[in-house]
């Protein structure tokens, strides 16, 4: 695709403040309204009509592409609540793709 076509559709986020910095984007816990050790935690629930998830989908509804620098640092835990975060967000209803299966991150 063309560079044109994510212009204003592209959300970039960091692990670490220092690699944020680099891009003057936010961090992932900023992103995704976390606290330090929310990644941590099996209780953790995300509820489509919960403020942070509703503050979520407005400030994100337009994005396609969300870019993560530093992926390889992340822990599996924090890969795990973005994509509870983003389902619940995106697909709240948890839709099943064509391959009847629940699409990762939302579909997003």
């Amino acid at each position: 695709m063309p560079y044109e076509h994510f212009l204003g559709k592209a959300q970039a986020t960091a692990y670490t403040g220092k690699a944020a910095s680099l891009f003057n984007g936010p961090t992932m816990h900023s992103m995704f309204s976390w606290s330090h050790n929310e990644h941590r935690s099996v209780l953790t629930v995300m509820k489509p009509d919960s403020k942070k998830v509703q503050d979520f989908r407005i400030d994100h509804k337009h994005i396609e592409l969300f870019v993560i620098e530093e992926a390889l640092a992340i822990p599996p835990a924090c890969f795990a609540l973005m994509d509870e975060m983003m389902t619940a967000a995106f697909n709240p209803k948890h839709e099943l793709n064509s391959n009847d299966e629940l699409p990762p991150f939302g579909g997003k």
